[in-house]
């Protein structure tokens, strides 16, 4: 995880939004965040941890309180990138909140998004889902983050501190070890519950195969070979019948086809007097198409006579009308032509004036548009000329000012001018005066620090006298507490001898029991033996057959009491480790509190002063196991009271510690103080005499006092100041003249130009008001005074209409003329065309007549009635060739089937003895061809069955073993023992790379180790590498080793165990180093640019800012209401 860029506002101290870029901050190595206290630099980690999760771990509720008092609205925006090898994704999470009361907000807008090729992804949009998708995306909890990436005031040394547990916990979720527990326990049942499932299928597959073994398979083939052999026998036996009843059905068709063929001739036959009717009438047809052409052609021309007479007559009617109205409207065109011919010569002579007096009105109109342009432009060369000569005035005005303030300037800058002589005597000075101040005010910083050492000198020396009373009341605790060691350690001796006592006493109880239980053991042998003895049969242990006095009981045998052995011995064992090891622990205690006590303790002689309580007793169970009981609950008690001086011990040992600390510090303080007061005095003295020698040359090279310098230096930078000015304000006049003379002259030579040019137009005008008068004269004597347009208009209309009727007059006299000359030519073309006709029909009707009387028809009607269609001749022609071909083939089929026939014929009964026959054959043939099918197919399904059914169960087998594995996994990640051994074990690695990294920052005095509960412990090897709990250190110590831990934990972090963690932010602790630990904490922290990793540290300590070349330096708001501001600083 790499941190890109982060906008924060409204939260806390900021108010305008401010952005860190981060990208530029984390290119490796160190950055910081610097600022005075409560300038908003910690809130810069807050704003990350909103805006990832929604929370700021400082506030209460997460959110209460955070936004600004002066703010209703509050937005974080913090992008991220996440690297897994060569490929990179980067996110984007907003967020923004409005109040809702004085301390209270709630969330306006929230999204998660993903930047893919340059355009963004939205993962989620609501507080929850945005939250939940971060923690999926990187894996860690606020907890985790805050304590392993982002490291608040207050978190940093937590995981040092953590619980054993907890800490556990963290691990698995930061190593992603969560997958080795309930997951991996998860995964192994979903897997065991599958292979077994995988089994029963497997089961069930065999099963549903049924017997698909070896022998199966033979007794299948068997079968399959006998059917084979059936339907063999059966299919001879069809054959033979299928051909015999081909042979029938041959005959039995050949008989049905000879009835049928019979019944269709006497059909025939019946037909015969149509067809020789139908003869007849094609007779007919063919002599009638012999006279139908002699037939239309008197016809034809019957009817060409006819409409030759009707046209004639209507040509006749058109003629006469035609000649008629050519004669009218030559009249007509006769009368138009005269008018014409006088007329047209007048009309031209007045179109030809009037086309002059409109050319003439055009060259008017023109040369009276020319004229208001020129007039025009001569008014505007007036007010051009009028606006210049104003501007001329004005910037001659303007240059006389011009000149009289740059004579103003000029002695002002020679009035300011200050020689170089005196600016190097007021150089010199300030200089001198300056080194004066500085050194009296080194001397006093020297006295003040003179003073303080004195202070802590002698708050030194009561610290000592306070150590020297706490040591006297730790010899006191001391005595008190051997005191209380030697009564306990008395009484565990004293446990320790009753135990022996009881071991004595269980032996011999234990002996009795087992004697009692021999006797009674052989008392029932011999009852036992005693009933069994019979007279003349030998006796199983002596062989004797003779039984005189056999063994007799004399009552009841008496009731052994129950011993419990395992369990006495057990107690007793536990009874007699636990006070041995209580002693030991006594013995350790005494060890350490021995050196501070006055007098030694007899630890072994006070054992002995206890007497012994009464000497072995003859105990039964019962008491016996009283008296364990009673030990049990002393030693119960003294276990308690060891407990109590453990940690009565350590707390003395812890105190004895801090004090042996103090005593130390407060000697070495002195000594360091006391090696510095010396050098200070001596420094002092020479800063005296420095400032007493700095004001002896003062009085010999100035006249003036020492506190007149600063005035002198004022006054020196008001002339420079007022000089300076006049110079700039001299040189933009001199600008300004120059322009304003270059544009008088230039307006001065434009109204010239514009005098000439308004001359020009003025002759111009007067010219063209000449030629319009003259125009207008001209035009008036052609027209007379009307409109020439007009006029022109009116004469070229009537001559042209005086044309146009005189041409359309002519055209329509000719075109009557050519109408009348066509009709004449048309009616004598039509009386000739008629004679023609006339003959044409008289010669057709004698050819007919001739050819009529020679056929056998009576008249020209009965020839119309007989014609036919040449279609419908060949159709009866067909049909009476079809007729007589039908009869000769019926004729020779007959015979055929006659000649084909046996002698006797095939009777009903034969052909349905055949039939039945053949169809018993094909019954038995398909019959056993079923079960040759069925046979062959059981055989071919249980062969391929038998494949399956040994490979399900080669299957089988495998899953078996599989099952039995996944079980004995299942019984080894049973619970979280798994899961906790592989935090334990990357807790050690952590252990072992921090204690690595401590060693280097504290120059191989400490390291870090893990005991047996997983607990930190420090290793001092500086003193003989005791180990102390991590309680003890102090706060440099505590920063140092909760670094070096957090700089091993992030650098094996793997985000979702595929990102690489590139960085975590650490806010507190410098300030609990000196010079030398912070020059090599810093000096390590900049070796892990190496790594790509970076680390942002936010501290207000001088000597760190000096130190780092990339930071960002955080402004605090101030009294106008302007919020925190952040702004990149590089050396």
């Amino acid at each position: 995880m790499k941190p890109i860029s982060l906008t924060v506002a409204g939260l806390q101290s900021f108010r305008e939004p401010q952005t860190i870029p981060f990208s530029e901050l984390c290119s490796g190595g160190v950055f910081g965040i610097f600022g005075p206290t409560g300038s908003g630099k910690s809130t810069i980690l807050d704003a990350i941890t909103l805006a990832l999760y929604g929370k700021v771990e400082r506030a209460n509720g997460g959110t209460n309180g955070i936004m600004n008092n002066s703010e209703d609205k509050l937005s974080v925006s913090f992008t991220f990138a996440l690297n897994s090898g060569a490929e990179v994704k980067e996110y984007k999470v907003e967020r923004s909140y409005k109040r809702t009361g004085e301390h209270t907000v709630r969330t306006a807008s929230c999204r998660l998004s993903e930047v893919v090729n340059g355009e963004t992804m939205v993962h989620a949009d609501k507080e929850r889902d945005v939250t939940q998708h971060v923690q999926q995306i990187l894996g860690l909890t606020i907890e985790d983050f805050t304590r392993a990436v982002v490291l608040p005031q207050g978190k940093f040394a937590e995981f040092l501190s953590l619980k054993g547990a907890e800490r556990r916990q963290m691990l698995q979720r930061l190593f992603q070890l969560e997958k080795y527990g309930d997951k991996l326990n998860t995964r192994l049942k979903r897997r065991a519950d599958e292979e077994k499932a995988k089994w029963n299928e497997l089961l069930a597959e065999q099963s549903g195969l049924g017997d698909a073994s070896a022998d199966a398979l033979l007794a299948a083939e068997k079968e399959l070979k006998q059917c084979e052999m059936l339907y063999a026998e059966s299919k001879k036996n069809s054959n033979e019948a299928e051909k015999q009843a081909e042979l029938a059905k041959r005959v039995k068709d050949a008989q049905e086809e000879l009835s049928r063929l019979q019944e269709e001739k006497d059909k025939l036959e019946d037909r015969r007097n149509e067809v020789s009717e139908l003869k007849q009438r094609l007779d007919a047809a063919i002599q009638a198409d012999k006279l139908l052409p002699y037939y239309e052609e008197c016809r034809r021309t019957e009817a060409e006579t006819k409409e030759m007479n009707e046209r004639l007559q209507h040509l006749q009617t058109e003629r006469n009308k035609l000649l008629s109205e050519w004669k009218e409207v030559s009249a007509l065109n006769e009368s138009l032509k005269a008018e014409t011919e006088e007329k047209v010569p007048l009309l031209n002579e007045h179109l030809s004036l009037m086309k002059e007096a409109v050319k003439k009105q055009d060259i008017l109109r023109d040369t009276d548009m020319k004229q208001a342009s020129s007039f025009e432009m001569l008014q505007a060369y007036k007010r051009k000329m009028d606006v210049l000569t104003h501007e001329v005035q004005k910037a001659s005005d303007t240059l006389s000012k011009g000149e009289l303030k740059k004579k103003e300037l000029l002695q002002v800058q020679n009035s300011n001018t200050v020689s170089s002589e005196e600016r190097r005597m007021l150089a010199d000075a300030a200089a001198r005066k300056g080194e004066y101040t500085q050194t009296l005010q080194n001397a006093e910083s020297i006295r003040a620090e003179i003073v303080k050492m004195k202070i802590e000198l002698a708050e030194s020396e009561d610290q000592q006298l306070h150590v020297s009373q706490k040591k006297k009341e730790l010899n006191q605790d001391a005595e008190k507490l051997m005191q209380q060691m030697q009564a306990v350690y008395g009484r565990l001796c004293e446990s320790v001898r009753v135990k022996e006592k009881l071991l004595r006493v269980f032996h011999s109880l234990r002996k009795n029991y087992r004697d009692q239980s021999e006797k009674r053991r052989l008392h029932e042998l011999a009852i036992e033996l005693a009933a069994s003895l019979k007279d003349g049969e030998p006796c199983t242990v002596c062989g004797s057959v003779n039984h005189p006095s056999p063994f007799e009981s004399e009552g009841t045998a008496k009731k052994i009491e129950a011993f419990n052995e395992d369990y006495f011995e057990e107690s007793l064992r536990k009874l007699g480790t636990q006070s041995e090891r209580a002693a030991e622990r006594m013995e350790e205690l005494a060890a350490k509190i021995i050196d501070h006590s006055s007098s030694q303790l007899e630890l072994a002689a006070s054992a002995d002063t206890y007497s012994e309580e009464a000497a072995a007793l003859e105990m039964d169970n019962i008491g016996f196991e009283d008296a364990m009981h009673a030990a049990e609950t002393e030693l119960k008690m003294l276990l308690q009271d060891v407990i109590q001086l453990e940690e009565a011990a350590k707390a003395f040992v812890s105190k004895k510690e801090r004090i042996e600390k103090s005593a130390d510090a407060a000697v070495l303080k002195q000594k360091m103080i006391q090696q510095l007061i010396d050098p200070m005095q001596e420094k002092l003295v020479k800063a005296e005499a420095r400032s007493e020698e700095l004001m002896r040359m003062w009085s010999e090279h100035f006249l003036f006092d020492l506190s007149e310098v600063d005035h002198l230096h004022n006054q020196l930078h008001e002339k420079d100041t007022l000089r300076e000015d006049a110079e700039k304000r001299l040189g933009i006049a001199e600008t300004f003249l120059a322009e304003k003379t270059a544009l008088l002259a230039e307006k001065k030579e434009e109204l010239s130009e514009l005098d000439k040019k308004a001359a020009i137009e003025t002759s111009r005008f007067e010219i063209l008001k000449q030629t319009v008068n003259e125009l207008q004269t001209e035009i008036s004597r052609i027209t007379g005074g009307g409109d020439s347009a007009a006029l022109l208009q009116e004469t070229q209309s009537k001559l042209d209409h005086l044309l146009s009727s005189s041409k359309e007059m002519e055209q329509r006299c000719r075109k009557v003329h050519d109408s009348y000359n066509r009709c004449d030519r048309e009616h004598h073309a039509s009386s000739e065309a008629l004679k023609r006709a006339e003959e044409r029909e008289a010669e057709a009707s004698k050819m007919f007549n001739e050819k009529l009387t020679s056929s056998n028809f009576a008249a020209a009607d009965s020839v119309e009635k007989a014609i036919a269609s040449p279609e419908q001749q060949q159709k009866w022609n067909e049909h009476i060739t079809a007729f007589e071909d039908e009869g000769k083939d019926l004729s020779s089929r007959i015979a055929a089937i006659k000649s084909t026939l046996p002698e006797k014929a095939l009777s009903m009964e034969e052909w349905d003895q055949i039939i039945n026959k053949l169809n018993d054959a094909k019954e038995m043939l398909e019959i056993s061809g079923q079960r040759l099918g069925e046979a062959r197919s059981t055989y071919v399904q249980l062969e391929k069955n038998h494949l399956r059914y040994t490979e399900l169960e080669k299957m089988k087998a495998e899953c078996e073993v599989k099952c039995l594995n996944f079980s004995k996994l299942q019984a080894v990640f049973r619970g979280n023992t798994f899961v906790e051994f592989a935090a334990e074990e990357q807790l050690h690695q952590i252990t072992i790379d921090a204690s690595e990294r401590l060693a280097r920052l504290t120059r191989g005095r400490y390291a870090i180790e893990v005991d047996s509960s997983n607990g930190f412990v420090m290793r001092d090897d500086a003193n003989g590498g005791i180990k102390r709990p991590v309680s003890s250190l102090s706060g440099g110590e505590t920063f140092l080793t909760s670094l070096a831990l957090a700089l091993s934990l992030s650098a094996q972090i793997q985000l979702r165990g595929r990102h690489p963690l590139q960085f975590f932010f650490l806010d507190e602790g410098f300030g609990t180093l000196d010079q030398e630990l912070l020059d090599t904490v810093v000096t390590a922290l900049e070796k892990l640019q190496m790594n790509s990793f970076a680390i942002g540290v936010i501290s207000h300590v001088p000597e760190l800012k000096a130190r780092l070349s990339k930071k960002v330096l955080v402004t605090p708001s101030d009294f106008a209401g302007k919020g925190s501001t952040v702004a990149l600083a590089a050396d």
